[in-house]
């Protein structure tokens, strides 16, 4: 909402971990970018087949992650981080930033910027060898052109397939994503779009609760308690924002974004996993057969500046709102017993509900092209924000007082 500010010049608690930082440190997913702040915690382990957080204590699903300052047009499941300039991250209530959050999170927000072409071309391909046998190539492509460099493309590929830390966990991780602009003096347009994918197969890994008085000891950590359980996700999206300078001090701007993001076939873990002082635990197994989450997501308003007397004055009038459907059909199966040592492979659930009018696909177990709506949300937001300078003077010494230090 306030645009493009330094930091220090930003009344929010904000902290900015770029592209160079996740290149270097070779953070695959944002989970591994905020393990670098203090404030933030995993509410899903490393191998879990979704990424939640806690800012401050405070619940921030993976579902309220902002993209270019948008809600609901985030990857769901992973998100990958070749695609992103950097990862702001706000501490505290940020509805005046960025609106209302999907879900209601009020420890914080978590914004994810893109990858724009710089003035300067950049062609790089990068591979990687991870864990025990999986393989990966990022490829990141960025042009400028026109008669003084008014267009931009960047262009960012990734492929990533094999084992994982895990016991017998497989996973393929696939992202194309195209990031256009153009820039005039006045005039300042972009579009990005992306598709991602990710299939796992052979479990996720949950946290669990302990009865009584104590606690067991831990597993190994390449421990796999959900063999035999897969999941496959998929996002499209496609985001149009743009700035156009009215006057001098006066900007108008605008953005609409679309995400189509579908799963299916994966295990959200065991209900109620209580595990006593000697790793045992009984409970169902929860299955989500299918799902999706279809989001049209606007934001716009007016920036400027004036000044009254003495201050300077920074508004700003913004709306934006956030539409989406959603379908989530769950599959339990019978209790069973297992130990963290020693697990044993999960009953399956039994499979969906047939649906009239639906189209199944063999190659992609539970997969629905038409699955049912079982929820619709819309939130709406309007803001206004007055940021007040007061323009302090230097103080010049007289001639009588100048010294050769001043």
């Amino acid at each position: 909402m306030l645009g493009n500010r330094d930091f220090m010049d930003t009344p929010f608690n904000v902290t900015s971990y770029t592209s160079a930082l996740i290149e270097n440190q070779q953070a695959r997913t944002l989970q591994q970018v905020l393990e670098n702040d203090p404030s933030v915690r995993m509410s899903t382990s490393a191998g879990h087949i979704r990424e939640n957080f806690r800012i401050r204590g405070f619940p921030v699903l993976g579902s309220e992650l902002a993209l270019n300052g948008m809600y609901g047009l985030a990857p769901d499941g992973h998100v990958p981080t070749e695609f992103l300039e950097r990862v702001e991250v706000l501490k505290g209530p940020g509805a005046l930033l960025n609106g209302m959050a999907p879900f209601g999170a009020v420890g914080g927000s978590i914004n994810l910027v893109t990858k724009h072409a710089g003035d300067a071309p950049i062609t790089s391909v990068s591979t990687d060898y991870t864990s025990s046998s999986q393989f990966g190539t990022h490829i990141d492509v960025g042009r400028r052109g026109g008669d003084h460099n008014q267009f931009g493309l960047r262009y960012n590929g990734v492929y990533r397939s094999g084992g994982t830390a895990l016991d017998e966990q497989w996973k393929v991780r696939g992202l194309n994503a195209l990031a256009l602009d153009f820039r005039e003096e006045r005039v300042r347009l972009s579009i990005d779009a992306y598709h991602s994918q990710e299939i796992f197969k052979n479990g996720s890994a949950f946290f669990a609760s302990f009865s009584g008085i104590g606690v067991a000891a831990a597993p190994s950590a390449t421990k796999n308690l959900f063999i035999g359980s897969n999941a496959r996700f998929e996002n499209a999206a496609i985001e149009a924002r743009g700035e156009l300078d009215v006057a001098e001090n006066v900007t108008v701007f605008a953005g609409i974004g679309f995400l189509d993001s579908r799963n299916f076939g994966f295990t959200n873990g065991t209900q109620a996993p209580s595990v006593n002082l000697l790793g045992n635990f009984t409970g169902p197994r929860i299955v989500n057969l299918r799902g999706y989450t279809n989001t049209l997501s606007t934001q716009g308003g007016i920036r400027g500046q004036l000044d009254t007397g003495p201050l300077r004055h920074q508004f700003v009038l913004s709306a934006s709102a956030l539409k989406f459907s959603q379908s989530s059909e769950f599959g339990f199966s019978g209790s069973y017993r297992s130990n963290i040592y020693l697990p044993v492979v999960p009953p399956q659930a039994p499979p969906p509900p047939v649906v009239p009018n639906t189209a199944f696909n063999p190659s992609r177990p539970y997969f629905v092209t038409d699955p049912r709506k079982t929820g619709e949300t819309y939130l709406a937001s309007l803001a206004f924000a007055d940021t007040i300078f007061l323009p302090w003077g230097r103080c010049e010494p007289s001639s009588e007082t100048r010294h050769e230090s001043d």
